[in-house]
Parts: structure tokens; C-alpha cells; sequence
């Protein structure tokens, strides 16, 4: 590793290369280490009292001994060292809280894009490649009715689903995130050019992968994990019998996550998927207010966390009154009390924040029975 004097987050990324080139060290073993010794430097350090620790087995201990790991690792080293792309590393207090609850995240993300949308709810949109305009056209129009409502639109970056997801996001507040199954150095399917430009300049890309990698079949499985892990439900659009989507949907299950499924004709193929699902047990979905009203215990809670501590009364208090809302609430709440109904832009405008900040804050007014939209984007008091 060359570097006169690395900094300590250079040397906790090596370390990361280190476990994740190891022989027989997965994520899930990986993350095990971090976790026990508080960061993969220290973990790599003390890799010597791994199996007396009973972290892993002698026999994985002594490969990592050996060494092997070390060429592969300083070559991807190298490579980013070149390449401006961004690591987000398991320890950064920016790794998102819900990919670090699965049992097997990864211990760090190669990004590209505005990573501040890693902080706002996310909800997945997944199904195939080869489908319906039906299919194609829910997709946009659920990707567009989340973004609105300021959340993060996830999808896998294929062709058909995948694409309708990320541009019906990409138009409004919540924007969209793609996770790869490549190296960032690569876009596959190369008839999205396009769409990576716009994901690149408006949205965030992201993979766990090292630049050079390939669209390698077993890599698809792995970009599911990430998907479900991101995300708070999985929306499956359009998906056969056996699909990437339904892998998607059954992870996000493993994960305590919710799933939704949009029906298709009985008699369509490609739907037989969703329609599995909804007999398990997913929320049947027509639109994003679908999406939203299962959400919204969740959304209100994940808010009130990231507004001020202060205590205040259920956040689905009914009340007109606003002096249960948080100062954030409170400042947009006043903007409306001015006129019967006021713009989006306008409020934007008006408060000076983040268009994400704003739709959720009215998001958050809404599910807490203050703020109702109109037609067009325009908001007045419930």
C-alpha cells in the first residue's frame, strides 16, 4: 500500500480490502469482525486472536494469514486512488441505518451522484426486463408518486422496470438511486447511457463491486440485497414465476421489510409473479398512496427521529393546532396558513430548504392530518 502517511480512513479502507479479498470471509464474517473490534483496521490487527475469539474458524484464520488477499486488494487500491468515486465505508456515520441491519452488508460502497439521498426514506421498485407498457407505465407513474412524497425511488439500473423506475424518480424531489451489479466504470446495459447521465448529475449510483467488474450472473443476488437492505418496502411491478425481482422481494421479507405487488391480468405470464406474492401476503398496489398509507407509521417515526428531540404528542394527532409540530412543520404550516393553497415551488422558494426537505416535511403534514395536496402540486391546511 503505497502512501507516505495514510490517513486513518485510508487505512480503514484498505483493511476493508483486505476482509473483503480474503478467502472464505464473506460479508456476513466480515461485518461480524467490524463489529467485535470496532473497526476493520483494528479487526485486520488483531487477526491473530480471531479464532481464539471464536470469530471464525483456525482454518479461515490461517488463509488470511497467508496473505493472498494482498495483491487483488492493492490493485483495486490503486485503481480508486486514480478514480475520483467516492467510498462510503461501513463505519462512516453516513452508512445508511437500514442496508447496516441486514445480516450481510457490505462493508463498504463505491458511489457516484449526490449521496445526501442515502439519508431520506427509500422505497425499491423492481420487476423485468422484458414487459408490458402496462407494467412500464405503473412503474413511472408509482416511481413519480413516491419521489413527489420526497422519497428515494431504488432500482437494479436493467432495461424495462428497472428504467421506467429510476426516470419517474428522477423528475421530482426524492430522485432515484441505482445499484449495480458491475464496477461503476461500466454501464450495462449500455442503451442506458442516458438514464445514467441523469442518474449521475440529479441521482446517486452505487455498487459494491470493484471497477473492471463484470456483469457476472451470481453478482445479480448480491445488487438484490442492497436493494431490499436501502429500502423500507419493495414494490414488484412485473415479475414471472421465477424472476431477479422475486429474489428481491423474498430478502426484503428476510429483512423485516415490507412488500408490495401492482396485479396484472391472470392470464399474463409475466405477472404471475406478482400474483404469487399477493396471495403470500403482499400489499396489493394500484398507486403510490397505496405505498405511502402502509408506510406511514414507519415515515412518521423515521421523521421524528431526524427532527428535533423534543417529546410530542402522536405524530397522527389530528389536531389543527400546530404547536405539536416541530419547528420545521411549524415554519412550512405558517407558510399555508397565509393563502387558501400555495406551490410547491413556491415554498421551496420561500423557505430556502432542499426540495427533498420540503416534500417531506409536507409528506409528514399530511400523514399527521394538517396539510392536504390539491391538484398540481398545491398544498393548503387540512
Amino acid at each position: 500500500m503505497s502512501h507516505a502517511h495514510p490517513s486513518p480512513r485510508a487505512l480503514e479502507y484498505w483493511a476493508c480490502l483486505a476482509l473483503r479479498h480474503a478467502d472464505r470471509l464473506g460479508p456476513k464474517t466480515a461485518q461480524k469482525l467490524i463489529m467485535a473490534y470496532g473497526s476493520a483496521r483494528k479487526a485486520v490487527t488483531m487477526a491473530g486472536d480471531w479464532s481464539r475469539d471464536q470469530h471464525v474458524r483456525p482454518s479461515v484464520a490461517d488463509i488470511f494469514h497467508q496473505e493472498k488477499w494482498r495483491q487483488p486488494a492493492l490493485n483495486e487500491w490503486e485503481i480508486m486512488r486514480r478514480r475520483q468515486d467516492r467510498v462510503l465505508l461501513y463505519t462512516d456515520p453516513d452508512y445508511p441505518e437500514n442496508l447496516r441491519q441486514i445480516p450481510d452488508p457490505p462493508i463498504f460502497l463505491y458511489l457516484t451522484g449526490d449521496r445526501g439521498l442515502l439519508r431520506i426514506p427509500c422505497v425499491a421498485i423492481v420487476g423485468s426486463r422484458l414487459c408490458s407498457s402496462y407494467g412500464q407505465g405503473m412503474a413511472r407513474a408509482l416511481a413519480s408518486g413516491l419521489s413527489q412524497a420526497g422519497i428515494a425511488v431504488v432500482s437494479g439500473f436493467a432495461l424495462g422496470i428497472d428504467r421506467q423506475a429510476h426516470m419517474g424518480g428522477l423528475g421530482h424531489p426524492g430522485r432515484s438511486i441505482a445499484v449495480l451489479g458491475t464496477g461503476l466504470d461500466l454501464i450495462y446495459p449500455p442503451q442506458n447511457k442516458d438514464l445514467w447521465t441523469q442518474l449521475t448529475h440529479h441521482g446517486l449510483v452505487l455498487t459494491e463491486f470493484a471497477p473492471g467488474s463484470e456483469p457476472d450472473a451470481h453478482n445479480f443476488p448480491k445488487r438484490n440485497r442492497i436493494i431490499s437492505g436501502l429500502s423500507m418496502g419493495v414494490v414488484v411491478v412485473e415479475a414471472a414465476q421465477k424472476s431477479g425481482s422475486l429474489i428481491t422481494a423474498r430478502l426484503a421479507l428476510e429483512y423485516n421489510r415490507e412488500v408490495f405487488a401492482v396485479p396484472g391480468q391472470v392470464t399474463t405470464p409475466s405477472f404471475a409473479g406478482c400474483l404469487e406474492l399477493l396471495k403470500q401476503g403482499a400489499v396489493l398496489t394500484r398507486s403510490a398512496q397505496d405505498v405511502l398509507e402502509e408506510l406511514a407509521p414507519q415515515l412518521t417515526e423515521k421523521q421524528d427521529r431526524i427532527q428535533a428531540p423534543q417529546a410530542h404528542p402522536a405524530a397522527q394527532s389530528q389536531s389543527t393546532g400546530i404547536e405539536h409540530l416541530d419547528p420545521q412543520e411549524q415554519a412550512l404550516a405558517k407558510l399555508l396558513s397565509h393563502d387558501s393553497q400555495v406551490h410547491i415551488n413556491t415554498l421551496t422558494q420561500q423557505l430556502g430548504w432542499e426540495s427533498h426537505k420540503v416534500s417531506q416535511t409536507l409528506l409528514m403534514l399530511e400523514l399527521k392530518g394538517v396539510v392536504k395536496q390539491q391538484n398540481g402540486m398545491y398544498y393548503a391546511l387540512a
